[in-house]
């Protein structure tokens, strides 16, 4: 019996090579009496899927933090050389492609497990000879004819090496699976990270999101539709997907993304420890009823609650910046500093439109302590910071008031019109210290002393302690 994997069954595997070469190759390849990929259980762990656009580049860093936190590589076509020229080695290699001309990305098998396609060139398997090789069956039409009645997972999602490595990692069981590299469209002349000279000469075209254009080979723009169906298909199976990058697919991603994301950013100190994230995590779960995901940007992760890592490695409050990255995988965000209790409904505060941020107690001016905004609307603010971080970090250590730490970035860096919630909610976001708690108050802010944990955590017998 052969069992297919959940995944969509109904998005046709085009290929690139006949149905006789294609069918003869898979004889050949179960001939060679291999172990052969299975459906398995839903497990704990972190699939990082790895394609090769020019985005690859600047994620090198965030790619090499998920190697260092024990989760699972999956490379393809060049990226496995192009990690290993990093200093990263991949888990698992990814080979879909029947033509010979894809031969030589083996020629430096730097990978520990090699999941090669059934339909690969027979050169493929001779190759990697010695190797720790598994075979997969693409869901390609008729194909059941020829691998016999084990059971086995049939693997759709699409038509690309990429789609189908998402569909492969979900077989595995992974359901957190973080994608980097599979930009689909160009950067200038440029469809990859690395020389990929079988791309040279694909056609191109415009295609457009969310108003922007994007610049995309027919298999590209192909390959980020066909995420589309995909993308809900995992949702649907309690898969977590986390697109990063630029693109064509990321931007389709993150227009598909939750409606919200609310996000925190985690450091950890003698004041801040995981406590904070699970209160902060279940406060809102317990008072946002709008769909959303609950997300912490940390080099730290936390157990139980889905982790993103820093790009610059930073600690303290200037690991805050952070949120202003243009290439954060999601849309809409709210962000809730650790410092906030949440007392109430946050229903109203999350269905705001445009930017709104916090003003400043004491001196006017925007901080970000609570801030809800489309990640790329503060893409120049990141910009600045993430060129001249010692410069900025210099100026906020400075403590010159307004200027305290990284709420410099809002005083003297291009940002977009905002609103306060002071105007816009008055009284659901209050501060501990100079309001304590009062009827109606949706989220407590403390800055300086005391901290949540000093107060505990403003259990409604807290509640009525007098500001200090």
């Amino acid at each position: 019996m052969i069992r297919s994997s959940n995944l969509d069954e109904m998005i046709p595997i085009v290929c690139n090579t006949g149905d006789s070469e294609i069918f003869a190759n898979v004889k050949s390849a179960v001939s060679r009496a291999l172990p052969v990929l299975h459906v398995s259980d839903a497990r704990e762990g972190v699939a990082v899927i790895v394609g090769g656009g020019p985005s690859l580049r600047s994620h090198l860093p965030h790619i090499d933090l998920h190697r260092a936190n024990g989760d699972t590589i999956f490379t393809m076509n060049g990226t496995m050389r192009a990690l290993h020229s990093a200093g990263i080695r991949s888990d698992y290699y990814v080979m879909l492609d029947a033509r010979p001309v894809n031969l030589p990305f083996l020629d430096y098998p730097e990978a520990d497990h090699f999941l090669i396609a059934s339909q690969c060139a027979p050169a493929a398997f001779d190759i990697l000879d010695g190797r720790d090789v598994m075979l997969w069956h693409p869901n390609y039409p008729g194909i059941s004819e020829y691998i016999g009645d084990d059971d086995c997972a049939l693997i759709g999602g699409g038509t690309t090496v990429g789609l189908q490595a998402i569909s492969i990692a979900y077989a595995m069981g992974f359901r957190e699976i973080h994608i980097y590299g599979f930009d689909s469209s160009f950067v200038g002349d440029e469809g990859h990270a690395y020389a990929q000279h079988q791309n040279d000469n694909d056609p191109r075209a415009e295609y457009w999101v969310a108003g922007k254009k994007y610049i995309a080979a027919p298999w590209m723009a192909r390959q980020a539709m066909e995420f589309q169906e995909a993308a809900r298909q995992l949702a649907d199976g309690d898969a977590a997907l986390y697109v990063h990058g630029d693109g064509l697919l990321p931007a389709i991603a993150k227009r598909m993304s939750a409606p919200l994301t609310v996000l925190t950013v985690y450091s950890p100190s003698a004041t801040f420890t995981p406590e904070y994230v699970y209160r902060l995590k279940a406060g809102v779960e317990a008072n946002l009823s709008i769909p959303h995901k609950f997300v912490c940007l940390t080099d730290h992760p936390v157990p139980g609650v889905d982790c993103l890592p820093l790009e610059l490695g930073l600690s303290a409050y200037w690991a805050k910046p952070e949120i202003f990255r243009p290439t954060l995988p999601f849309g809409r965000t709210l962000f809730l500093d650790l410092s906030c209790v949440v007392t109430g409904s946050l229903d109203e505060i999350a269905a705001q439109e445009g930017i709104v941020i916090t003003e400043d107690w004491y001196h006017g001016g925007p901080s970000q302590s609570v801030l809800l905004y489309d990640v790329g609307d503060f893409a120049e603010t990141w910009s600045e910071f993430s060129k001249f971080p010692d410069h900025w970090m210099a100026r906020g250590n400075a403590h010159v008031a307004p200027d305290f730490y990284d709420q410099v970035l809002m005083n003297h860096t291009k940002t977009p019109a905002m609103k306060y919630w002071q105007d816009v909610l008055p009284g659901q976001l209050v501060s501990y210290k100079i309001h304590g708690v009062p009827d109606g108050a949706r989220l407590v802010k403390f800055h300086g002393r005391p901290k949540p944990h000093e107060v505990n955590w403003l259990q409604p017998e807290e509640r009525q302690a007098v500001a200090v």
